[in-house]
């Protein structure tokens, strides 16, 4: 669901030794999952960029890190992490 909220949404898995890429555009796949090449380690990395169109107002980032830090904390073998870019950090 949180690919239809945003302009664009990655997601890159590492596992079996490879590391898969698959992106989405609007909700819409722009491409299917895919190999992106070797890779020793695990675990999944999502990227997005949220449609301001869509969600307007500010977003309360504290909350999201207390809810991340509550899922870590849940999860242990999980690093969950938010990085926040502005516009002027593109």
């Amino acid at each position: 669901m949180l690919n239809a909220l945003c302009r664009w949404c990655e997601v890159i898995v590492n596992r079996d030794g490879g590391q898969w890429v698959q992106r989405f555009e609007e909700g819409r796949p722009v491409h299917e999952l895919r190999r992106a090449g070797d890779c020793t380690t695990t675990g999944t990395t999502l990227r997005f960029e949220i449609d301001r169109a869509l969600l307007t107002g500010a977003l309360d980032v504290q909350r999201i890190e207390r809810r991340l830090a509550a899922f870590n904390a849940e999860v242990p073998c999980t690093r969950a992490t938010l990085v926040v870019k502005t516009n002027t950090d593109m």
